[in-house]
């Protein structure tokens, strides 16, 4: 069983546990005496859709370009600010929705007097005579559990939000009775200081409902509802804008939200919701709850031999990994709580999981907690369609289509080229402005391109005809825009640019420090992907002929990867020296993964030269945060260096994982948890259309162990299992007809495989 366990209820954000499904979000803290229910919405961000592009740059840009080409990038940084950045810095971010607290008075001990961090007088109340606590979120069931005695009697309670009902229920059932006083904030100011951050919030006169409302970003903002109501097999009463339970030894609690990015009347949305789920009851709720997770989370299942799993908490199994301990149960764990997290953050109807997939406490989170799309949107999603959960990523793609009238205006007003591009975040509305003032991040208009490319990979996994009408858009879009800013270097060849190496610096020839660059390698390396993607699919849609005639000429003007003089990628269009060797970015290694136009098959020239860049950055400190371990993990998987994945992998575990399992970058990003997933399915499973490898890169540390369900782009579903590092079994299940060639590394045999729609294909070793 996977599962999450503490034994003491969370003494910060980061011990809660996350429940959600998608839109609704929560971090339940395990309080006693005081329960902590930490809410998020999807669409609750600071306000309304902002106008920031400016209408300097396209005057400017040849000059811009002119500059860097002759290797002066302080002149074409300072010119490239005044005309280039947005007319306001900031795009829209994601913010908390509040709290439920649900207090239990006869679970309340001494009262003692404090000071909270500011100095001023605090009251807190520890809770009495508590024992066996136990606290747990099973991932098989996306249930939250916690159980204690208290003074001869029991007392249980699960939490879970439900999909199909839309509500957050928190139930508790005791054998002696209890009372409970649940209340509802935006911001807790029980400690005397700061503001409300909400309108207003008052008990409805049905007298069990608690409603929560407010706008932020003035009128033209979005206003959200928060709705929490209390039943009882006890009597429930009001006490200002509190619910107060008295006799209770059952009591459920039901929580909706909506703003009105969704609805006109949040309100009475989540009336009707609340509703419809009381009528339901705890019971049919939570069964209908665990067999709509169970239609995601079966799909797929990695099992790392016959280990049982380890005694101990969570936090406990984490420290004994920490100093060198072998806990493969807790391996099998992470991948799990992956695809709990993406099932939890994204699904249909719902926006994309953001830089904490849904969860966040803050009003002002670091980085916004939006859509930085240099990478870190794109990690949520690698391991999305080989895992089975093809159908979450249709909130990225729906984003995308939201995001493409915004980035064709970018691309006219500052490129004057037609199509759609987006700079390096994006927000609820779909913002493609330039964010932030930074030279090094800031002018990347890069991030639609990329993007993009999840469209052709759904595309070759799904062969969804429907899906392809509707989204082959954003990938003709943005290849248009890529075909029309492409400018002509001095050697020949097509470069992008202005741009960056997201979010390195270099040292040009002239002796100056620069981050605005024409032609960097990851951009060519965008581009290829992109303009073969698009050439792929142009023949199966409405494509423009035209269009498909430029791509087709210019793909092989691109600008080819080049071997520096220290035996690495060139990360830019010279072989400059990098000004941070260590960098976490490891842009120039995006066609090793996720592209693949380096392969160490087809190119082994540059995979050595790759495994030499990896070498340079891990000696200067690389992989110093959680997300760009995962990365790295997967870059050497990629080269079939199993046991330096590996050991990055559990460097990942070991030194940027919460003790919830959370990833920290510091400080918490979701993308580490879902780019070490994807690192873990890599090293087992490479896909590449026409070919799969099988254990590509099986470290000794994973000698046996199974797999079942990795889907395949030729439609299929592999089982496979092994043993003393050696491939025992592998069967692909075809949903269409195709060829297929499965190479087994552990003994090097190759086997043409031919599938037909609805048959299972095997071979035994």
């Amino acid at each position: 069983m996977s599962e999450i366990v503490f034994d003491h209820e969370a003494a910060s954000w980061t011990e809660a546990l996350p429940l959600g499904n998608g839109l609704l979000g929560a971090m339940v803290f395990g309080g006693v005496a005081h329960e902590r229910v930490q809410l998020n919405e999807d669409s609750c961000w600071s306000g309304g859709p902002m106008e920031r592009v400016s209408d300097d740059c396209l005057p400017h840009l040849a000059e811009v370009r002119e500059l860097l080409f002759e290797e002066k990038p302080e002149e074409a940084e300072a010119l490239a600010a005044q005309t280039m950045y947005a007319s306001y810095p900031h795009m829209r971010h994601y913010q908390t929705l509040g709290d439920v607290w649900i207090d239990f008075p006869e679970l309340q001990g001494i009262r003692r007097a404090l000071k909270d961090e500011n100095g001023l007088p605090s009251i807190k109340a520890e809770s009495a005579n508590i024992e066996g606590y136990e606290r747990r979120l099973d991932l098989g069931q996306a249930v939250e559990f916690l159980a204690f005695r208290h003074e001869g009697g029991v007392q249980r309670r699960q939490a879970f939000i439900s999909f199909p009902a839309q509500v957050l229920v928190y139930h508790i059932a005791s054998s002696r009775p209890f009372s409970a006083e649940v209340s509802a904030t935006r911001k807790d100011n029980r400690s005397g200081r700061g503001s409300s951050y909400c309108d207003g919030c008052r008990v409805l006169d049905d007298g069990k409902t608690i409603a929560l409302w407010g706008t932020n970003g003035g009128a033209d903002g979005i206003h959200f509802e928060t709705c929490v109501r209390v039943l009882s097999d006890g009597r429930v009463h009001r006490g200002g804008s509190h619910l107060i339970a008295e006799g209770a030894h059952e009591m459920c609690v039901l929580v909706a939200a909506r703003t009105s990015f969704r609805s006109a009347d949040p309100l009475g949305w989540c009336c009707a919701t609340l509703d419809a789920a009381e009528a339901k009851g705890a019971r049919s709720l939570l069964a209908e709850h665990v067999a709509d997770y169970h239609s995601l989370f079966d799909q797929c299942r990695i099992r790392l031999g016959d280990n049982a799993p380890s005694q101990g908490t969570t936090a406990q199994r984490l420290e004994s990994l920490r100093r060198g301990g072998q806990d493969l149960s807790l391996v099998e764990t992470y991948f799990d709580y992956g695809r709990y997290l993406l099932i939890a953050s994204s699904r249909e109807g719902g926006l994309p999981a953001n830089l904490q997939g849904i969860w966040c406490d803050q009003f002002e989170p670091v980085w916004g907690s939006k859509y930085t799309v240099n990478i870190n949107l794109q990690m949520n999603y690698w391991m999305a369609e080989s895992a089975g959960l093809s159908a979450l990523t249709l909130p990225l793609f729906e984003h995308l289509l939201r995001m493409l009238p915004r980035g064709e205006a970018v691309a006219r007003r500052m490129y004057g080229a037609g199509g759609f591009c987006c700079h390096h975040s994006t927000d609820i509305w779909g913002d493609c402005a330039p964010q932030d003032a930074h030279p090094t991040s800031t002018i990347w208009p890069m991030g639609a391109a990329w993007l993009a490319l999840h469209v052709i990979e759904h595309w070759r996994y799904t062969h969804d005809g429907a899906f392809l009408d509707t989204c082959f858009c954003i990938v003709e879009e943005a290849a248009r825009f890529l075909a029309e800013y492409l400018v002509e270097d001095r050697q020949g060849y097509l470069v992008t640019g202005p741009s960056v190496s997201p979010e390195n610096a270099y040292l040009a020839g002239t002796g100056e420090l620069g981050s605005l660059c024409m032609g960097p390698a990851m951009d060519t390396e965008i581009v290829r992907e992109l303009f073969s993607g698009y050439l792929e699919l142009a023949p199966r849609a409405a494509a423009d002929r035209e269009l498909m005639e430029i791509v087709a000429s210019e793909i092989g003007r691109l600008r080819p990867l080049e071997i520096g003089r220290y035996g690495q990628i060139v990360e830019w269009s010279h072989d400059f020296d990098e000004a941070e060797p260590g960098h976490r970015h490891i842009s120039q290694l995006f066609a090793l993964y996720p592209g693949s136009s380096i392969r160490p098959e087809t190119t082994p020239e540059l995979a050595e030269a790759a495994g030499r860049t990896l070498e340079r950055r891990l000696q200067h400190g690389g992989g110093h945060t959680g997300w760009s371990k995962a990365w790295i993990a997967l870059l050497y998987a990629r080269l079939h260096k199993g046991d330096a994945a590996w050991e990055n992998f559990l460097g990942l575990l070991q030194h940027s994982t919460q003790d919830n399992l959370l990833d920290s970058h510091p400080p918490f990003q979701i993308d580490g948890n879902f780019g070490g997933c994807a690192a873990l399915l890599e090293m087992l499973v490479q896909d590449f259309g026409d070919e799969v490898l099988l254990l590509p890169a099986l470290p000794e540390g994973l000698p046996c162990g199974s797999v079942e369900g990795v889907r395949l782009k030729c439609g299929g579903r592999l089982r496979m299992r092994w043993m003393q590092g050696r491939l025992v079994e592998a069967r692909v299940e075809a949903t269409r007809d195709a060829s297929l060639r499965l190479r087994v590394f552990s003994d090097g045999s190759a086997h043409g495989l031919m599938l037909k729609s609805g048959c299972v294909t095997s071979i035994v070793l």
